[in-house]
């Protein structure tokens, strides 16, 4: 706890009313609003295969009662903390209404495919995805948005395997490397403004890093570099890299600020400008195609 940051640790352990909450204690406080559990907000988490040890698989998968089988599948993980969603008249879905609901959704690749890394965070360990299912499905990706039926269509796939294609999207989307689509898409004009006025805060050195994408409905990340290239993109300042760099050191030196790189402030205009076109260069000819497909621009 020494290293921690202490806001952190004020929030975490100095409340009046501190405690513990169990699964089965915060399941009850929102029963009180009518509330039920539905899935876990991490995916992997809800993919026992993945979530729970394989000799204690066979303990979750017998367990009927919801409210243990999740207590279980915390102390088989040794879990610490959950992120779930509850909702008010929730039913379990059949497996035809699951199949439908897929059938309606579409994929993006959040990421250039060269970019995309087949090693995923899990909630136990390190998952390595194989490259003989993920290959077909990110290729098809980065030709265009997909939809499900689309993606159980390659030879990979097939109806059978339905599970294995979901279990594959699950772990792209939890490492946000794909974006799922979901019809119908939110207000794109909205959305561009909201973005316009990320990039103008962003000229005045106030940093967000998310920006909206209207047809997956959530939030993308951005890093400052992205909001530089941004904002001379909409000023007709990105005709080509050295353009766009030089217009990014031009609302740097207004801000007073200077890039850095591994550590160094860059001083010398020259140098600094360099470094800002080899950082802009991946973005504008990688990120910007994505961000307008997502519609973010």
């Amino acid at each position: 706890m020494v290293g921690l940051d202490r806001v952190y640790l004020a929030h975490e352990y100095l409340d009046e009313h501190w405690e513990l909450l169990q699964f089965a204690d915060a399941a009850a406080r929102f029963g009180e609003a009518k509330l039920s559990y539905v899935c876990s907000a991490t995916l992997p988490e809800n993919l026992d295969q993945y979530a729970v040890p394989q000799d204690l698989q066979a303990l979750v998968a017998e367990t009927d009662d919801p409210i243990l089988k999740e207590t279980i599948r915390d102390f088989a993980a040794n879990k610490r903390f959950r992120r779930d969603l509850y909702a008010r008249g929730s039913a379990a879905l059949t497996q035809a209404e699951h199949l439908r609901a897929l059938a309606q959704t579409r994929f993006a690749l959040a990421v250039p495919r060269k970019s995309v890394v087949l090693k995923f965070a899990g909630p136990l360990m390190e998952l390595a995805g194989r490259e003989e299912l993920y290959r077909p499905l990110l290729d098809l990706l980065a030709e265009k948005d997909a939809s499900f039926e689309d993606l159980l269509a390659l030879p990979a796939f097939g109806r059978d395997k339905a599970n294995v294609l979901l279990d594959c999207l699950a772990l792209l989307v939890h490492s946000g490397q794909v974006l799922p689509l979901l019809a119908p898409a939110a207000d794109a004009a909205a959305a561009h403004r909201f973005n316009r006025m990320i990039v103008g805060y962003a000229r005045t050195g106030r940093i967000y890093s998310h920006l909206a994408s209207p047809v997956a409905r959530t939030g993308v990340p951005v890093s400052d570099f992205g909001l530089l290239t941004l904002a001379a993109l909409y000023d007709g300042k990105a005709e080509d890299v050295a353009s766009a760099a030089r217009h990014a050191m031009g609302i740097l030196k207004v801000l007073g600020r200077r890039p850095m790189k591994e550590g160094r402030l860059l001083e010398d205009d020259g140098e600094a400008t360099i470094f800002l076109a080899e950082t802009m260069q991946p973005i504008l000819h990688d990120a910007v195609p994505i961000w307008r497909r997502l519609s973010v621009i």
